[in-house]
């Protein structure tokens, strides 16, 4: 049987201080333009590698890392996995658990998060 993936996404106000952290260290939303989020966010899950890896058509991040992914943390419409968005968390400097929407788990909050 294969087992849920914990996907999380941002509150609304989490929005607001994703959106300040993120101009506090002068990162773009385009990751064309500066891709420092992704390679954060890379390091934090997979320091032992280096990033980014140069793919056949474009970079290549830890799993899960990528422009759509940033855009989703970074807008809070939709829900990510859950260790891409405590990497990009960490990534900005700010707690997870202050910028998540809670109201996502439908009531059952998963065993690390609860202990």
């Amino acid at each position: 049987m294969k087992s849920r993936q914990l996907l999380l996404r941002a509150s609304q106000q989490g929005v607001s201080a994703i959106r300040e952290a993120r101009k506090q260290r002068g990162w773009s939303r385009d990751v064309a333009k500066d891709d420092a989020p992704l390679l954060a966010a890379s390091r934090f899950l997979d320091p032992d590698k280096t990033y980014p890896i140069e793919g056949y058509h474009s970079k290549i991040y830890a799993d899960g890392v990528n422009e759509a992914s940033w855009r989703r943390f970074l807008e809070g419409k939709r829900t990510i996995r859950a260790r891409v968005f405590i990497a990009y968390c960490h990534a900005l400097e700010i707690s997870w658990q202050q910028v998540v929407d809670w109201d996502c788990f439908d009531g059952q909050l998963p065993l690390f998060i609860t202990q």
